[in-house]
């Protein structure tokens, strides 16, 4: 790991500890809200669902939680890999979309109706799949933890709360 790349760790390391200490003080409070949606596999249903989020995330967290443009570049770049490289383009495939928004975490859970692929081969690879390699990382680097389903059609994506 780079000094950056270790800092990044760090950091993630000291936010998810301390929601972490933050949720066993708030024993008695619990703050759960969940969101689901099927979608079409298009540019305009992904845009009418990322005005949604916006609209939850916004009415769910005080201002002073932050500025979620990165979690939200993160659902656009898993929801616009699903369409094109999971469902093909298809627009008569599905996208299944699940938001969880919790006091101290969100989850967000992408499934489309693709053959699915095997993550750690496209992470590795050098060459070939550049375009889902180029937005997995960006994935990455956008959110707190990434993680496929076996079958490799569903990407599930956390940001912890600072």
């Amino acid at each position: 790991l780079n000094q950056t790349e270790t800092a990044e760790t760090v950091r993630r390391a000291i936010r998810y500890h301390k929601g972490s200490f933050l949720k066993n003080e708030l024993d008695s409070y619990r703050m759960e809200n969940a969101f689901s949606a099927v979608i079409a596999s298009k540019e305009q249903s992904i845009l009418k669902l990322l005005d949604t989020v916006d609209n939850l995330v916004d009415l769910v967290y005080p201002k002073d939680y932050g500025n979620f443009s990165d979690l939200k570049m993160a659902i656009y770049e898993g929801l616009s890999n699903a369409v094109e490289h999971g469902n093909k383009n298809q627009p008569d495939k599905n996208i299944f979309f699940k938001l969880e928004l919790k006091m101290d975490k969100i989850m967000v859970h992408i499934k489309d109706e693709g053959e699915g692929f095997e993550p750690n081969d496209v992470m590795n690879q050098q060459n070939g799949m550049q375009g889902i390699n180029r937005g997995l990382n960006l994935i990455h680097h956008l959110v707190d933890e990434v993680s496929f389903n076996i079958k490799g059609n569903e990407i599930n994506l956390l940001r912890i709360m600072d």
